[in-house]
């Protein structure tokens, strides 16, 4: 497995580098918020310094100061920091091709997953064990605050992986599903394993299928995949309160999931747009892993939109290309066990979506 890396590195590539790891260092056992908000903060200042760089030479500078009033106005209103630096970005990257943050992503979380299992086994970092719900078997955390963090750093990478190459080999497909499965005996991560299992399936059919058909239909499962995942979430947890045996062994298979989302909107409410902080959010001390479900108690209903748009821009980019559909409807079902829309997993895939010179290239 080659990994490249580049003689010169733009100040947009190393704010990336910077947002990435503030947002991998959290999944550590042991972490430090001062380092996370030093290199979240500091990749903010990179981007405005760069964005206000282009404007200036572009003769856009009050379009940039604009938006970034927006950006500001945003975060005000949703009290997250998150969309000013993402606005930032959107604005920034515009008629860009953003297919290098799959080469650095790989790279970076390639290098910070190895560094984190190596102080795990030194003993730097504790080996925590985490359960799931009604079950006793032993999930090590191998240096990370839970047991499906590093199942899920190894789903991104595969998925990383694809994107950058298109297609592998059967050899290195054989090997992915194999180290995969040592860290499934590890960490008992069923999703994580099982979208690395069937990514790998497609990848060995994805020669076969030449059809216009199939791959239309493909692309309309994956531009729709992000509401599916959520109407299907949003009317499990809905229910929850009906005392139905069934929705009550829904809940169970996916871990208590939609039952703590059903008590974060007994309190909370389902609202168009949220005006919630995050230390209220946290007062409920319960973490809800589902990203669209987060989306919509967290920051509102219109807010997935968003994300509805991005895999719509997304399925238009990979129209030509039935894995990579398959990566986009695989990236919403992982999403509807775990929250990685506000994370370094989906990152280099927002910034595809809005990178508009990629998304007028055949895939």
């Amino acid at each position: 497995m080659k990994i490249t890396v580049s003689r010169h590195i733009s100040v947009l590539q190393v704010a990336f580098i910077m947002l990435f790891v503030s947002y991998f260092i959290p999944d550590l056992a042991k972490s430090s918020t001062v380092v996370e908000q030093l290199l979240r903060y500091g990749s903010y200042v990179l981007l405005l310094y760069e964005g206000g760089k282009k404007s200036l030479e572009s003769n856009q500078l009050l379009r940039f100061f604009l938006f970034e009033i927006f950006a500001i106005v945003i975060s005000i209103f949703t009290r997250d920091f998150y969309w000013c630096i993402i606005i930032t970005i959107i604005l920034l990257i515009s008629n860009q091709n953003m297919e290098w943050t799959f080469n650095t992503g790989f790279n970076v979380l390639l290098v910070s997953t190895t560094l984190v299992i190596l102080a795990c086994l030194i003993g730097v970092l504790p080996n925590l064990v985490t359960n799931r719900l009604n079950d006793t078997a032993n999930r090590y955390a191998v240096g990370f605050y839970h047991s499906n963090v590093l199942p899920l750093c190894y789903m991104y990478l595969f998925l990383f992986r694809l994107v950058i190459k298109k297609f592998l080999s059967k050899k290195e497909t054989f090997i992915w599903v194999l180290i995969g499965l040592c860290i499934y005996y590890l960490c008992k991560s069923r999703t994580s394993y099982a979208c690395v299992l069937i990514l790998s399936l497609m990848n060995i059919i994805a020669p076969l299928i030449h059809g216009k058909r199939i791959l239309n239909f493909t692309r309309i499962i994956a531009q729709l995949s992000p509401v599916i995942a959520s109407v299907f979430s949003l009317s499990i947890t809905l229910q929850q309160g009906n005392y139905d045996v069934r929705m009550y062994a829904i809940n169970e298979f996916f871990s208590g999931r939609y039952a703590i989302a059903y008590h974060y909107i007994r309190k909370f409410g389902i609202r168009a747009i949220s005006f919630m902080s995050a230390s209220e959010y946290a007062e409920n001390q319960a973490v809800l892993d589902n990203g669209f479900l987060y989306t919509g108690i967290r920051y509102g209903l219109l807010f997935l939109l968003f994300y509805f748009f991005i895999f719509y821009k997304l399925g238009k980019l990979f129209k030509n290309n039935f894995l990579m559909l398959i990566v986009l409807i695989v990236l919403s079902i992982a999403n509807m066990v775990d929250n990685d829309l506000y994370s370094y997993g989906f990152l280099p895939f927002l910034m595809l979506a809005f990178g508009e010179k990629a998304s007028n290239k055949k895939t």
